[in-house]
């Protein structure tokens, strides 16, 4: 097999060559030419015409939509053979470029999957590349394997780059709830950073990894974390990843059965989002005071907060906070008896969660209208809406999802 790519190889110009051999520093086999582009620091018309070219050699496919595609073989036969014919110099700097390359993709979708979502000054904004939400989304759900692996294969070499990938992804990983990928990625990153000695790095690096083990449902280590972020952000006076870390450790009290300390955290983590003119985090904040409140019996006080951050999320247009906060009105309602208010509540949640790709919003929406159905004594349709539920590749834990603890109690 070897001497047969050796023989594919022979006598092709230098620039195929070195167009293939620096194809194997991508950690995947399927790569958009615009990152060939940034690989080789071809312009897109150059880089079309070469890859054109290399596929007439069997060494690379062209497929539809603009990609690449490099069979495993033949990948490591490049990373054997072609790419020791680079200078390491050449191969750091076309991964540099391929970083930045994506790091600027990311971001830019970062920005249509979650507007208003904060963002360090010295991050900057992203170029505008995704025409719309849903653009982005179909290029992480192609792209988000060899982003995750760039994390651990370059962190080591571009920490700075690399942790802002890994910043970046995290709001796509909790929308899809890819929790491994998540976690893995920024771990490694957070080794990286350590090792750099960017502590501000490491603040917010900890604090997503916390979000991402209390998001499926590891409360100890989301606490390690948390506590561990607090502890750099206040070493760095950063008042914003303070108040985002205390937040972050009220919602645990709430998951780990302590509603009054998480109404105490969060109302001081929503004075702080309120005095600043976050928005989009004092109604977040209001969404889990309310939450705490319905394990305290304030029926009316979780509403009414659960209103407010509602009409903040649809005057923001941000699909996803609407459906978590619908599911949170409906779960309310479940609790207090008032049943048809809780059906209407979650019916919404359903439309909302896969209007914008949420189906874990949609899976806990549906757990909640079987809930509604058992209580009313329709077993054959509570059984149906939750094994609708179960359909969802994802886990709705009790311990994080009201609406699953209330099915364990009827199933």
């Amino acid at each position: 097999m070897v001497s047969a790519f050796a023989l594919s190889v022979q006598g092709l110009p230098a620039e195929h060559r070195r167009t293939l051999a620096l194809l194997g520093l991508h950690p995947g086999t399927d790569v958009g030419v615009p990152a060939v582009g940034a690989l080789t620091g071809h312009d897109p018309a150059a880089v079309g015409e070469l890859v054109r070219r290399l596929d007439h050699t069997n060494l690379v496919t062209c497929l539809p939509e603009n990609r690449v595609r490099l069979h495993d073989l033949v990948r490591q036969y490049l990373i054997e053979h072609l790419l020791p014919e680079v200078a390491l110099t050449d191969q750091d700097t076309a991964l540099l470029n391929l970083l930045t390359h994506y790091v600027d993709r990311v971001r830019s979708s970062d920005e249509l999957i979650a507007p208003h979502r904060y963002h360090p000054d010295e991050l900057g904004g992203g170029s505008g590349q995704f025409a719309t939400r849903e653009e982005a989304m179909g290029w992480l759900d192609t792209e988000w394997q060899a982003l995750t692996s760039l994390c651990g294969t370059a962190a080591a070499r571009f920490p700075d780059l690399c942790w802002r990938l890994a910043y970046y992804l995290r709001d796509y990983f909790f929308l899809v709830k890819l929790w491994d990928p998540w976690i893995t990625s920024h771990e490694q990153v957070l080794a990286a950073v350590r090792t750099s000695g960017d502590r501000y790095a490491e603040a917010i690096t900890l604090n997503n990894l916390g979000i991402a083990h209390a998001d499926r449902g590891d409360l100890p280590l989301a606490r390690q974390c948390y506590e561990a972020a607090l502890e750099a952000f206040r070493e760095l006076d950063d008042r914003h990843g303070a108040v985002s870390a205390r937040s972050n450790l009220a919602w645990t009290d709430l998951y780990l059965g302590a509603p009054e300390a998480a109404v105490r955290g969060l109302g001081e983590a929503l004075q702080e989002y309120r005095s600043s003119g976050e928005h989009r985090n004092a109604a977040i904040t209001l969404r889990g005071i309310a939450l705490a409140e319905v394990e305290l019996g304030r029926t009316d006080s979780a509403l009414a907060h659960l209103g407010s951050a509602l009409d903040v999320f649809l005057d923001l247009g941000l699909p996803l906070d609407v459906a978590m906060t619908l599911n949170g009105k409906g779960w309310v309602c479940f609790r207090a008896g008032r049943h048809a208010e809780a059906e209407r509540h979650y019916l919404a949640a359903v439309a909302s969660s896969e209007a914008c790709g949420s189906g874990y919003e949609a899976a806990r929406a549906r757990l909640g209208l079987g809930n509604v159905a058992a209580a009313a004594g329709d077993r054959e349709r509570a059984r149906e809406l939750w094994r609708q539920a179960d359909a969802f590749e994802g886990t709705l834990k009790p311990l994080m999802v009201g609406e699953a603890r209330a099915r364990a109690a009827a199933d």
